[in-house]
């Protein structure tokens, strides 16, 4: 009788044991979630780790992004990021690649390779996508909306198409200039406060999956 009520116990003690186990993120991209032209404590990273606490998940979020990286900058950087061993990373790259010319393909190239180390260490991955906006003739911005796609769903990851949702989809030249800095490029404090709240329920979704992964 007592090692019936003992199990009892911990079939109600273990899924809160799972549900507190501390996760870590790993943001991991370019300026547009880095937190250029904003304070440290405004940044995504920051932002991101403060919703999540809000929400009940107790986090650590790390930031690994790095204003002006390309994706070769990305792929040179993402054995340092991988050997943190976080549970999940978000990666966001491609604005770069366009601004200075990359070949679509190497981009697409670049982020499958980061998306298999991720994979091949058990790390889930959320890629994040960007609209581009149409400032090359060799190809168009639904150009790399549909490389986006392509790779999640050949690498089977949950993909958040545009990483500025709404703040900014420069493909249709859409943005809100409240929501931007200075330049009126990058998003700022409350521009990142909206990217935020967008990538948050996938974000909380991967999390969710993980409690079942830990309570095996």
């Amino acid at each position: 009788m007592k090692k019936y009520v003992l199990l009892f116990i911990f079939t109600l003690i273990f899924p809160l044991c799972a549900r507190a186990q501390t996760y870590t993120i790993s943001v991991f991209g370019d300026s547009l979630t880095a937190g250029y032209g904003v304070e440290k404590t405004d940044s995504f990273p920051a932002q991101l780790v403060e919703f999540l606490y809000e929400d009940g998940y107790k986090m650590r979020v790390s930031n690994n992004s790095v204003t002006g990286d390309t994706t070769q900058k990305g792929l040179q950087r993402i054995s340092d990021v991988v050997a943190q061993m976080p549970d999940v990373i978000i990666i966001e790259f491609g604005m770069n690649d366009v601004i200075q010319g990359v070949p679509i393909e190497t981009t697409e190239k670049n982020l499958a390779r980061m998306i298999s180390l991720a994979q091949k260490n058990d790390i889930a991955v959320l890629l994040a996508g960007v609209s581009v906006p149409p400032m090359r003739k060799d190809v168009l911005p639904e150009d790399y909306a549909d490389m986006y796609a392509a790779l999640a769903a050949k690498y089977d990851v949950p993909l958040y198409k545009n990483i500025l949702e709404g703040v900014a989809d420069y493909a249709r030249n859409l943005y809100d200039p409240k929501l931007l800095g200075k330049d009126q490029m990058h998003p700022n404090e409350e521009g990142i406060s909206v990217m935020v709240e967008g990538i948050l329920p996938q974000v909380k979704q991967i999390l969710n999956a993980l409690d079942v992964k830990y309570a095996r």
